[in-house]
């Protein structure tokens, strides 16, 4: 059943793929319109949150202290 799916779907996806690709740029887009859109629209305190706290799905970034050298001291 799966193969059967993913065959039609990549047979589809050949037969319209710029009509596909065009229609995702658009959702794409709209959907990164919206987003600023309900920012610009948010109470101060809640941006303020949203911006200085990473989301879930990032990653920490690690941070590594420099280790200066003999010749660079």
């Amino acid at each position: 059943m799966i193969l059967v799916f993913a065959f039609t779907a990549f047979f589809i996806y050949e037969q319209y793929e710029f009509e596909i690709d065009g229609l995702a740029k658009f959702l794409f887009n709209s959907i990164m319109e919206s987003k600023a859109l309900l920012a610009r629209n948010l109470p101060a305190s809640v941006a303020s949150y949203l911006h200085n706290f990473a989301t879930p799905h990032q990653p920490k970034t690690l941070t590594v202290p420099m280790v200066k050298t003999q010749k660079e001291k």
